[in-house]
């Protein structure tokens, strides 16, 4: 009798050989899909004999990933902060580090406050914000129309009202918010070719590339924010590697003198939060 253990020993080499950096986790995640179990229940199946119908279709989502195919687009789902959003070629994959914005973001949620998801993509920042507080107003924001129909799904799954605009940075935005969040594109053009291959291949560059400098977009935004948050009003954005200082000077120009700066899990500056009026302390 062919166990399912069997097959995932069988699969588990052509992942190694295809240089995925996490096997095991592949094997896991695509196995528990293909056969619609609960996590939980993975380790229980693995001494079960194989049932062939599940088994080609885990083999074809093995033949996929190795190819380089990001696990979240053969699952179409990803999980952030407390909930799976689903995710396709028309969003970026929510990133561990971006949970930081939700984080920091959710010191400041009173009930009724007016929060803008600016460059929202899958709106898994924002909507994950509306978990920790279901009584605030959230606007979801994004250039790509194809993204406003991916965040609207999320949107439906997780029963969340919400507003949503497409647009280009705040060009279709009309209203002050209390809360802005973003996390725009801030890779260097020069960087693209060193990303992962999944990511080049699979992830839509207009939503990682902020232009030779990768500041292009992040400026843009410090440049026209005040116009769009309250008096006492709070952005946070996410920056890349090695932009902190250039960001800090920029926010010195705008007479941004009331900021605080995040270290990722990797001990990067990755989250500036930012109060627009100086003479309070934020966090």
């Amino acid at each position: 009798m062919i166990k399912n253990s069997d097959i995932i020993t069988s699969q588990r080499q052509k992942l190694i050989l295809s240089g995925d950096e996490n096997p095991d986790g592949s094997l896991r995640k695509l196995f528990v899909f293909s056969h619609n179990i609960e996590r939980e229940k993975y380790i229980d199946y693995l001494n079960l004999p194989v049932n062939e119908k599940k088994a080609l279709v885990f083999y074809d989502l093995i033949e996929r990933r190795v190819k380089g195919e990001p696990i979240s687009h053969l699952t179409g789902s990803r999980y952030f902060w407390k909930d799976k959003f689903n995710v396709n070629r028309n969003v970026l994959d929510p990133r561990p580090e971006s949970e930081l914005i939700v984080e920091i973001g959710s010191k400041f949620l009173v009930d009724g406050c007016k929060v803008l998801d600016l460059g929202a993509g899958s709106g898994c920042i924002g909507l994950s914000l509306k978990r920790e507080n279901p009584s605030i107003n959230i606007t979801l924001s994004d250039i790509s129309k194809s993204a406003i129909q991916t965040m609207k799904k999320n949107a439906k799954i997780l029963k969340m009202e919400c507003q949503f605009v497409n647009s280009n940075l705040f060009r279709n935005i009309k209203n002050k918010f209390d809360l802005i969040v973003c996390n725009l594109p801030y890779i260097k053009t020069s960087q693209l070719t060193a990303l992962p291959q999944d990511v080049i291949l699979f992830e839509p560059h207009e939503a990682l590339i902020g232009g030779e400098d990768g500041l292009g977009l992040l400026y843009e935004f410090l440049d026209n924010v005040s116009s769009y948050i309250t008096s006492n009003g709070v952005f946070i954005i996410e920056i890349g590697v090695d932009q902190i200082d250039f960001i800090v000077s920029k926010l010195n120009d705008l007479n941004f003198e009331n900021y605080s700066v995040f270290k990722d899990m990797n001990g990067i500056s990755r989250t500036v939060c930012v109060q627009k009026v100086t003479e309070n302390v934020i966090i």
